[in-house]
């Protein structure tokens, strides 16, 4: 993949095949060309988008939500929740990597907590959730999550 790349950048030395040494890279590189991936690092990974595969189908779908008014506490509590069903249309199974995102507050005043999360690895830093799941032919898979926000009553607060 790497020298289709790279014929793709810069072209080739002699002909399609030869790969392009790092001579050639350097000349290339002192007249404003940059590589596209580090052709000598056997570590670098270059991911290519092939398209959305029609034999996976995804589905979010938002869960009734709550909407608690504290009259003692001074705070609302709101509660929100997804649902995410992958079904593979296909013959054989697939493993999929499923991402989506709890809010976070650069505020203070307004906690978010997540209640659940399912089977998914949480970055605590950007409130990315990950899911790494194999999904059998013909089959669908189950995934969720759930998070409150508790807010000043007097704030307003997009919640989603």
């Amino acid at each position: 993949l790497w020298l289709t790349v790279l014929e793709v950048a810069y072209g080739t030395r002699e002909g399609p095949g030869d790969p392009i040494d790092a001579v050639d890279t350097m000349s290339l590189q002192s007249r404003g060309i940059k590589p596209l991936t580090n052709h000598e690092s056997t570590t670098d990974t270059l991911n290519v988008s092939l398209g959305r595969d029609k034999g996976v189908v995804v589905e979010r779908i938002r869960r009734k939500s709550t909407n608690d008014k504290g009259a003692v506490t001074g705070k609302r509590t709101i509660t929100v929740g997804f649902d995410i069903n992958v079904r593979n249309t296909k013959g054989s199974a697939i493993d999929i990597e499923v991402r989506d995102q709890q809010p976070l507050s650069p505020k203070s005043e307004i906690e978010v907590k997540l209640e659940e999360k399912g089977d998914a690895v949480v970055n605590e830093q950007t409130g990315q959730l990950t899911w790494n799941i194999t999904v059998e032919p013909k089959s669908t898979k189950k995934l969720g999550f759930a998070y409150t926000v508790k807010h000043p009553k007097d704030m307003p607060v997009v919640v989603e």
